[in-house]
């Protein structure tokens, strides 16, 4: 901020001033503007570089994702595969997982207690362990639910809860889980008493106890951004997830 003061009979005298808000704004600036340069440019090493010349991977795992459809859960399947099915191989092994698990009390009738995911990984796969074609490395078979948004989050979602619901809930044929999903309610009530009893696997508690933690975080956020503008605390359960973020 600059003055101007006439003295008289001389010429006027400026006196400039800058505040502190003022150079720490523009410290601010420049430092996110350094930022971001530099995260656009870094030096590649000569092994990344080779890697990327001849065309290899630039990781190598031990596990071989088999990605799971939870939507072909939901479809009733007839002995008849569409042709759009028969031409995907994975859309068939999502066909084959969810019809196998669906009727696999017509062949064993011990299993009535056993969830999609454990069918998956004791009775399914005809072999723990897939050898890379390319590499000889033997992988194992892991089962990776997609689709239908079932994110982890918390308070817990219809979406997230359908999904658990589908995947560590035993289900069949004859006990599907049609009368539970079609209450949403219900469906929340009911994978939130399986977590509190312990009938969900190690990882699922963990991703949910993960999304309350990072949604208790933001909780404090947000009421720390909007404590100076108001006596009350912000009603979290009328913002949307990118207000509370």
């Amino acid at each position: 901020m600059c003055n101007i003061t006439h003295i008289p009979h001389t010429q006027p005298s400026f006196s400039c001033s800058t505040s502190d808000s003022d150079i720490g704004a523009e410290v601010r600036s420049i430092t996110k503007k350094s930022l971001n340069a530099l995260s656009g440019h870094r030096m590649v090493p000569i092994q990344e570089a080779v890697h990327q010349i001849a065309g290899f991977p630039l990781t190598i795992s031990s596990d071989y994702i088999t990605n799971f459809s939870i939507s072909s859960a939901l479809k009733l399947k007839t002995g008849l595969e569409s042709a759009s099915s028969s031409n995907n191989a994975s859309a068939k092994y999502n066909k084959d997982l969810a019809n196998s698990y669906r009727n696999r009390l017509k062949k064993n009738s011990t299993l009535v207690n056993m969830s999609l995911e454990r069918y998956f990984y004791e009775e399914f796969r005809r072999n723990p362990y897939f050898k890379d074609s390319e590499s000889g490395r033997e992988k194992i078979r892991i089962l990776l639910p997609t689709g239908l948004n079932c994110k982890p989050k918390f308070p817990i979602s219809y979406e997230y809860a359908r999904g658990m619901l589908i995947m560590h809930k035993p289900w069949s044929v004859n006990h599907p889980l049609e009368p539970i999903l079609k209450d949403k309610f219900l469906t929340v009530a009911t994978f939130q008493d399986m977590i509190q009893s312990n009938k969900v696997p190690y990882n699922v508690k963990s991703e949910f106890y993960r999304a309350m933690k990072h949604s208790q975080e933001h909780e404090k956020e947000a009421i720390a951004k909007e404590g100076t503008a108001s006596d009350e605390p912000p009603d979290l359960s009328k913002m949307t997830e990118d207000e509370r973020e």
